[in-house]
């Protein structure tokens, strides 16, 4: 069973997501903000991380950039969701990842997308 960490500063969104995945057979473990990702990415190992591109305190840019540059963790795949364009927001990043989605989240784009994650297609 492939395990995957969903990070969103909202539960209501980690919940839906995580009832997504877990239908479809996956593991779940949750997080609600960037630094307790960070530990978590680090103890559970998991397979593949979800993170919301725009949370408080450390985004998901900032996490993702963190994970990629840690030995332990950089070879995780990780999705990023944003609920609206950096570009729109003023500020530019530069994303750590291939993997983006929008949300509202489209359950099966969301599956599909883990799964391309899960096999190394971008």
């Amino acid at each position: 069973m492939k395990k995957i960490l969903v990070v969103d500063d909202e539960k209501s969104v980690r919940d839906i997501i995580k009832l997504y995945l877990s239908t479809e057979g996956f593991s779940v473990i949750t997080a609600e903000n960037g630094s307790l990702a960070i530990a978590i990415a680090k103890k559970e190992r998991p397979d593949a991380i979800i993170l919301d591109g725009i949370m408080p305190k450390m985004s998901g840019y900032v996490v993702a950039n963190l994970l990629k540059k840690d030995q332990e963790t950089k070879s995780m795949p990780i999705l990023l969701l944003t609920s609206s364009g950096p570009v729109s927001t003023g500020i530019s990043f530069q994303s750590p990842t291939p993997y983006q989605l929008a949300k509202p989240i489209k359950p099966e784009k969301l599956v599909k997308t883990v799964w391309q994650m899960l096999e190394g297609v971008k």
